[in-house]
């Protein structure tokens, strides 16, 4: 009896999928501005092609596919913003720096991440907890009082990740209220500096400067 040939019946390996790339500046203008009229995008960026160019080219630089940036980039005055999920994968897409990133507990009460870095003589943990979100004035909020579990996540998540690793999320906000409000701060120290190169009517400055007053 012939014997048979095992390559003939083993199942093929079906191939990695290749997310979408643009190949060039031109495709992706293109892309964003047939994006721009889409629903499926986030609302926020709907009919702004020149931000989602932004989160694009942003996600580009970070290895994502542009709809995973639209997924986990915003756009907050004139900032990339990420998502605190997007801060844990960088972290563990780096396997010979981050051994492992995992969430420990969660509760409507507290979140736990641990992580390894190599090089680390032991693990890292942070905490989160209802508590201090109460005392950061953040259990009134919306989002906190519907989704408390999910918050806490999020705080305690990109916590650790600033925490130990520096070198892998540096220069990536999160939606956080602390990061937001470094981004405003940071676009209003470039419009100061931009309007002080540029002369304007004092009754302009003035104004702009009542208006940042208010924001603040």
């Amino acid at each position: 009896m012939a014997e048979t040939d095992p390559t003939a019946i083993a199942p093929s390996r079906p191939a990695a999928p290749v997310p979408y790339a643009p190949r060039d500046l031109g495709e992706l203008m293109r892309l964003a501005q047939q994006l721009s009229d889409s629903q499926l995008v986030p609302k926020a960026v709907r009919g702004k092609p020149a931000d989602i160019m932004l989160i694009c080219m942003h996600g580009h630089d970070l290895g994502l596919s542009p709809s995973q940036a639209l997924a986990s980039i915003y756009v907050i005055e004139g900032k990339a913003v990420s998502s605190a999920q997007l801060l844990v994968a960088c972290c563990l897409r780096r396997p010979d720096i981050c051994r492992y990133f995992r969430l420990v507990a969660s509760t409507d009460e507290l979140a736990t991440y641990e992580t390894h870095r190599v090089g680390d003589p032991e693990p890292t943990r942070i905490t989160w907890t209802w508590a201090q979100a109460e005392r950061a004035g953040l259990s009134k909020k919306d989002n906190w009082l519907h989704h408390r579990a999910a918050m806490l996540r999020a705080r305690a998540g990109s916590a650790l990740a600033r925490e130990r690793y520096p070198d892998l999320v540096a220069g990536l906000y999160t939606a956080d209220d602390e990061d937001v409000e470094i981004a405003r701060t940071e676009a209003r120290v470039v419009a100061l500096e931009q309007a002080r190169a540029t002369p304007k009517p004092a009754a302009q400055i003035a104004a702009e400067v009542e208006d940042w007053s208010q924001e603040a």
